[in-house]
């Protein structure tokens, strides 16, 4: 069953509450109860993990927050930061990167409107981006990003960006900006107020009485008064317990009704009318109705009627003030009053009516369990997915840049495929995907045949893939050039080929997030040839695509193409 949206708003501010309170666990269990979280309750869980210590579960939650909303720049801020104390620089710097990218070129993302008491700083970003590139001993990069991130200062507070700047020419690290413990989504307070039960009657009271000092409201006979005595003087009256009894109801009206007239024809025909109006059925006018004839009556919404009569053609007769008329039946609703005789119904006949128990459990719903049971701590992130298998899969594909998608446990080559290249935009023959075994720690090209081997070293339902863009020339491999010889393929093999270095004679500078930066003098790895014109290499811990002629004069055209397959 899906929980309702009340039910949904209620955890999420207990959870909230809890967290006010510092509460950290029972703030978690709150929002861990939630069926279906939303983004950003995966980000409140995410801040509360970090804050307990548990750095596994922060980068699970983190990576749902991010899929349902791949634009939440936040999500990416906390999860570089997540991956920073996990001393996972290098994916650390890749969601910094990723969360000044979706800042869009402001200098800065207000979330209040939003729930979050926070304002992103794009020089907090670039701060953060630095220190990565410090812990990677990239110090001139590390530079570059703090003189970026003073340009961009708005606040006294950022005067931190001018002292890392000085710890990183003397090359040493300095501390990490990160969100203040408790900050968390808040549920929007119109939708917290409706939660609350209002009283829209109020009390009834007594406005008129013939008994002094009165305050009883309901339906009960008048109480008989002593004869020839004061009535501040009379003892007082043990009243029975109130209830609502038809009988006294319907006493009540008849003594309401005004004083018969003399005459005896006219007298005979309004007790001939209260006593139909016994025999009725009592009905809630819903709606307002305008007689148009004088066989209708008036009537507000709330009046007590009384049916006698529903006819054919939907008008109902009933009985309204001691007065018989029309009315259309569907502006009636019975409410459900029942003679004291209908009660006298023996215990059998009742216990015949009621329903009996239910001898089987429930079903349990063992993916909202398994969430439960993870989110509160009590199992460990190393589960045995033969066990228990999450419903989804999230997998991260690091390209030029990284992504992540949600899939199918289990979902075949061709799928998967078609997934990656739809959020990639790239066409399925120009991209490979590898993945990386657990015990040798080798990439290995993800095939059909091998995909069963791919989703087992999955963990914590997460796997990561890394992909690659493909040149083939023709159609297809089985269709190469034929003036490329059988030893020339065997030679070119990528798993016989050595390294090839080479030495940059230029200065580059990145354009793009896949180009790779380099100094005159650099020594660069080449892992794959790209085109005629543009190689693929690594140096100083990047890897990025270059241009052949910033480097010193080298014959590339013995580098296969299919190369360009190596993981990045």
């Amino acid at each position: 069953l899906t929980m309702s949206l009340v039910e949904t708003i209620k955890l999420w501010d207990e959870g909230v509450a809890a967290a006010d309170m510092k509460d950290w666990g029972k703030a978690l269990a709150s929002f861990s109860a939630i069926q279906e979280p939303n983004s950003k309750i995966f980000f409140n869980m995410g801040c509360l993990y970090l804050i307990l210590g548990k750095l596994d579960q922060a980068e699970w939650v983190f990576d749902n927050s991010i899929a349902k909303d791949e634009h939440l720049a936040v999500a990416f801020f906390q999860r570089g930061i997540t991956f920073y104390k996990m001393e996972k620089y290098e994916e650390a710097l890749r969601d910094f990167e990723e969360s000044f990218n979706q800042l869009r070129g402001n200098q800065l993302i207000d979330y209040k409107i939003l729930g979050l008491r926070y304002k992103l700083y794009a020089c907090e970003v670039l701060y953060n981006g630095a220190l990565a590139h410090a812990q990677l001993k990239n110090w001139r990069r590390a530079e570059e990003n703090l003189v970026k991130a003073q340009q961009l200062k708005m606040e006294p507070r950022h005067s931190n960006v001018d002292h890392a700047l000085e710890a990183v020419k003397k090359e040493k690290v300095f501390k990490a900006v990160e969100l203040p413990p408790g900050n968390i989504f808040r549920p929007k307070q119109q939708h917290v107020a409706q939660l609350e039960k209002k009283d829209y009657l109020g009390k009834a009271k007594v406005v008129a009485s013939i008994v002094d000092k009165d305050e009883f409201s309901g339906f009960a006979p008048l109480q008989p008064q002593i004869p020839h005595c004061d009535i501040k003087e009379a003892a007082p009256q043990i009243k029975a317990p109130e209830k609502l009894h038809l009988g006294s109801f319907f006493f009540f009206f008849f003594l309401l009704l005004p004083p018969f007239p003399t005459t005896t024809t006219t007298t005979t025909t309004t007790i001939s009318n209260h006593q139909r109006a016994l025999e009725g059925i009592p009905h809630q006018v819903l709606y307002e109705f305008v007689p148009e004839t004088s066989k209708e009556l008036t009537l507000m919404p709330g009046n007590i009627v009384f049916l006698l009569e529903k006819g054919k053609d939907n008008w109902a007769t009933v009985v309204f003030n001691g007065k018989q008329g029309l009315v259309p039946y569907n502006y009636l609703e019975s409410i459900g009053l029942k003679k004291s005789s209908d009660h006298l119904q023996t215990q059998e006949e009742k216990d015949e009516n009621i329903p009996p128990l239910p001898s089987l459990p429930p079903p349990e719903r063992p993916s909202h369990l398994y969430l439960q049971a993870l989110y509160s701590g009590s199992i460990e992130v190393t589960i045995n997915r033969s066990k228990s298998t999450p419903l989804w899969y999230i997998v991260k594909v690091h390209f030029s840049y990284t992504i992540v998608v949600r899939v199918k446990p289990g979902l075949g080559y061709d799928d998967l495929m078609e997934v990656v290249c739809k959020k990639l935009q790239q066409p399925k023959e120009k991209i490979s995907l590898s993945y990386r075994q657990k015990e040798s720690g080798e990439l290995f090209p993800v095939t059909e045949a091998d995909m069963k081997s791919m989703w087992n070293q999955a963990k914590n339902g997460c796997l990561t893939v890394w992909c690659s863009t493909v040149e083939v020339r023709g159609q297809d491999r089985e269709h190469c050039s034929p003036d490329l010889t059988e030893g020339e393929d065997k030679e070119n093999s990528p798993g016989q080929k050595s390294d090839t270095y080479v030495t940059a004679i230029f200065n580059y500078q990145s354009t793009a997030p896949e180009d790779l930066e380099f100094q005159e003098g650099d020594l660069i790895t080449v892992l794959s040839k790209v085109n005629e014109d543009w190689l693929e290499g690594q140096c100083n811990g990047r890897v990025g695509v270059f241009p052949a002629s910033f480097v010193k004069d080298k014959d590339f055209t013995h580098m296969s193409l299919e190369s360009s397959t190596k993981v990045v």
